[in-house]
């Protein structure tokens, strides 16, 4: 019988290819071309049982949507054609598609090298949550009604998207990368791929079926590639037939150039393999670092990017010395081999073996918010001009930094170079505390230059210890939380030290393009020298038609547009800073006001948070400048109005709590909502808010944050994620608390209390706090076995519930005493019941369909 089989199957290949392809589909796909893995054969049985439960759409669907027409049009709709789907059908797409994920998880067995018993387990679990979220697959037709297929509700990046698995190459020693002849016999497993992709409904050619899988284990006897080489590359290849992408088997390439492109393959991942075990194969000479920090600090010493004085010493607290090293001292690159390209190998061909310079497997989760605190801010500090222009923190590295000169005795001619750019774009002021450690909030201050005129203004803290920032430090901190700087878990912890490996993590977020805290337009190439000191900025040009020049080409787009000098000299207040043109040096000079902390010319903003915008007002031959920082006229105008508001609602010895109380009682008695003025919260709509005693629940938040900061009371605006309301947290008694003025404010007369100071998780119930209230994403490798705190619980349940009807979801807790509240637990799709058991000390939170 079998021979029978055999020769009936040469002569059907022998017609096929004939016709150049093999297109069939067998009803079922033969058992060896999906071996079955006993690990999870039970899981299997599970997703069969649950496949056939799902529904049957018998419409067959048209190639494209539009295509349905205009239903008030009859003569524009087209046809639709039901056709049954019978029991059979069901059935074979429900195999298909069972060995669709067989052949997957087959790849990532390849990829790894075989998987432990607890890493089938986790995979188990994740597909069995996935399945969760499948509840509106269904079987259906393809657009010919020819074949049924079963449509799974998930994306496929998402269904293979498996987390924690290490694999068997992981745990081998040297093995790994040695060659065992034996397994690159694959003749009979390429076969298989490829069988597997037909069985999936791709195409493949008929002289590829034939020939393809004798020249791939050809190929590999001749390459002798290690065995974890060869696992990653042929991986790689079965994911190619079975989800082809660009490398097409279906005979429009032929067998020899499929063959060339899969020794491309092996090449490559030959390279990447000598690159990790150059990486594993560093000794470090006294300390390593933590090992989340590991692999990214050695392949930056591997790679010369990193100084061997940073080669230790990692859990130490970072000097301002340091810090100013790691930032601004050049690193000579080590000389390395260059990598062999592969032969006749283009270039879209090949994978990149360049590492990612920063992710987020190697730091904590780099805080981001929404941006309701602050505008966004495009960099435009470093213009490029011609091809020859360079950035001016690029050329600083290099001969030209010879036209950046320090004019300040607190900097001698004889410091270092790295000290001097570190002056010079902003990150010390002197020489003074250069070897003192670095504590946490003492970093936040130095990095704060780095990040504010590329990531904005933030005054958010979305960390369990915000109520420990210093109110002082709070923009701060916020603001490089936003520009990457790394928490520890959930906390900021600002009075530890900041330590190496945690400087060498953030170092490539932070970049320091700003002239002494001024965002000026400007490429090194167009002046002839730059003058810097502690508050000025000169920057000299050669004539002063190249300064005409630049003035044309840099500040017309900038709020100095309606400045125009004449080529004389011209002193323009601009409330910030003093701006000095055609100087008799052919420059413009900038001058920072005491106070103003940050000057950004081309947004037009200035100030310690940047809130106040640039008035540019030529100041008159014989007037003297006022050189303190004056808020521009709208604000002032609107701080007369706040202190007179003030005067009337506070009375001699409030406390804090007792202020913000009757800010609270202001507002919710003299505004009414507005619909109608849905528009940008801004100091100009606060005016209005004030004036006509109307607005929208961002004018209540506005307004709120600005008389409790005119009060010197801490406070910010908070909105949720679609900016749909908005309402403020403000710092009273040593904590942030919540207030919601708006949902306080129900017209009815009387003055409610439901949402004044209350605490975050009272806040949950129907708001979404982000002062002191931790990102879930913060939290990594929680045993929810063993879960210390309502944080881990909360990050916990955000990061793995999946809010669909029957799901479940169960945690114990460290401690007895902890008893869990999960007032954030509300979605509009289901209700969420936390029940307990205590026989085995488990919380299960379940989902039920609304």
């Amino acid at each position: 019988m079998k021979r029978r089989w055999a020769g009936f199957m040469a002569v059907w290949l022998t017609l096929m290819s004939a016709v150049g392809l093999w297109t069939g589909r067998p009803v079922a796909a033969a058992a060896s071309d999906f071996p079955q893995n006993p690990a999870l054969n039970s899981l299997f049985q599970q997703l069969e049982k649950q496949f056939t439960q799902y529904r049957k759409d018998e419409v067959v669907p048209l190639e494209s949507y539009e295509l349905i027409g205009n239903e008030g049009e009859k003569k524009n709709t087209v046809p639709r054609t039901v056709k049954k789907i019978t029991d059979e059908q069901k059935k074979a797409a429900t195999q298909r598609k069972l060995n669709e994920i067989r052949a997957n998880l087959e790849i990532w067995e390849e990829k790894l090298g075989g998987l432990s018993a607890q890493e089938y387990k986790l995979i188990a679990d994740h597909l069995t949550r996935m399945m969760m979220l499948a509840q509106l697959s269904s079987y259906g037709w393809d657009t010919l009604g020819k074949t049924v297929s079963f449509y799974l509700d998930v994306r496929e990046e998402q269904l293979y998207d498996f987390k924690g698995l290490t694999g068997n190459f992981a745990r081998m020693g040297k093995e790994k990368d040695q060659v065992n002849p034996s397994e690159l016999k694959v003749k009979e497993r390429i076969a298989r791929y490829l069988n597997q992709s037909v069985q999936k409904g791709n195409k493949v050619g008929a002289d590829v079926l034939k020939r393809f899988p004798g020249e791939v284990e050809k190929l590999l006897l001749e390459r002798q590639p290690s065995r974890i080489v060869a696992g990653r590359s042929l991986a790689s290849l079965h994911d190619e037939i079975l989800n082809p992408d660009g490398i097409h088997y279906d005979g429009t390439e032929s067998v020899e150039d499929l063959v060339e492109s899969f020794d491309i393959t092996i090449k490559w991942a030959n390279q990447d393999r000598d690159r990790e075990k150059q990486l594993e194969d560093y000794v470090y000479p006294a300390d390593a670092p933590s090992g989340e920090f590991r692999e990214y600090i050695t392949r930056k010493l591997v790679d010369g990017e990193l100084s061997d004085s940073f080669a230790s010493g990692f859990k130490k607290a970072i000097t301002l010395d340091e810090l100013a090293k790691l930032y601004f001292e050049p690193v000579k690159a080590k000389a390395a081999e260059p990598a062999e390209e592969p032969e006749d190998a283009d270039e879209s061909d090949m994978a990149s073996v360049e590492e990612e310079a920063y992710t987020e497997d190697s730091a904590d989760y780099a805080l981001e918010e929404d941006e309701s605190d602050t505008e966004d801010r495009t960099d435009y500090t470093l213009e490029e001009d011609e091809p020859e222009a360079r950035d001016v923190a690029d050329a600083a590295e290099e001969s030209d930094s010879a036209k950046i000169v320090i004019d300040d005795p607190a900097i001698p001619a004889d410091s270092p170079d790295y000290l001097k750019q570190a002056y010079i774009y902003g990150m010390i002021d002197d020489k003074t505390n250069l070897g003192k450690p670095l504590t946490r909030v003492e970093a936040a201050r130095r990095l704060m230059d780095g990040t504010v005129y590329h990531e904005g203004i933030n005054s958010l803290l979305p960390i369990t210890d915000a109520a420990k920032i210093p109110v002082a430090d709070q923009t701060t901190v916020g603001s490089v939380l936003r520009g990457g700087m790394g928490t520890r878990a959930d906390k900021f912890e600002p009075q530890s030290g900041y330590t190496r490996e945690e400087a060498i993590r953030d170092r490539e977020l932070f970049r320091y393009d700003s002239l002494r805290r001024c965002n000026i337009p400007l490429a090194l190439s167009r002046v002839s020298r730059i003058i810097v000191g502690k508050s000025t900025v000169h920057l000299i040009f050669s004539t002063k038609a190249d300064l005409n020049s630049y003035l044309e080409d840099y500040l017309d787009d900038t709020a100095l547009s309606k400045i125009k000098p004449g080529g004389k000299y011209t002193k323009v207040d601009t409330g910030g800073a003093l701006i000095e043109f055609f100087t008799p040096e052919n420059g413009v000079k900038f001058t920072m006001k005491t106070g103003t902390t940050f000057f950004d010319l081309h947004e037009g903003f200035y100030g310690p948070m940047l809130q106040y915008r640039i008035e540019p007002k030529v100041v008159k031959t014989g007037d003297k400048v006022n050189m303190t920082m004056q808020p521009d006229t709208i604000n002032q105008k609107l701080n007369l109005k706040l202190d007179a508001i003030l005067a009337k609602i506070f009375k001699p010895g409030m406390t804090d709590q007792q202020k913000v109380k009757a800010i609270h009682d202001y507002l919710v008695t003299h505004i009414t909502y507005d619909r109608s003025l849905w528009d940008e919260q801004t100091v100009d709509s606060i005016l209005v808010t004030i004036d006509k005693g109307r607005g929208v629940c961002g004018d209540y938040a506005l307004l709120f944050m600005f008389l409790c900061r005119r009060a010197s009371i801490p406070c910010v605006f908070e909105s949720n994620y679609e900016m749909e309301h908005a309402w403020n947290a403000v710092y009273v008694g040593g904590q942030w608390l919540f207030v919601d003025a708006t949902w306080d404010d129900d017209d009815s007369g009387k003055i409610k209390y439901t949402y004044l100071l209350k605490d975050r998780y009272a806040f949950m119930s129907d708001h979404v706090p982000i002062m002191g209230v931790p990102d879930p994403r913060l939290f990594k490798n929680l045993d929810p076995m063993s879960l210390k705190s309502q944080d881990e619980i909360r990050g916990y349940l955000m990061e793995n519930f999946y809010w669909t009807d029957g799901y479940k979801l169960s945690f114990r807790v460290a401690d007895k005493a902890l008893k869990p509240i999960i007032p954030y637990m509300h979605d509009s799709y289901v209700t969420v019941k936390l029940t307990y058991d205590a026989k085995t000390n488990l919380y299960t939170v379940t989902a039920k369909k609304r």
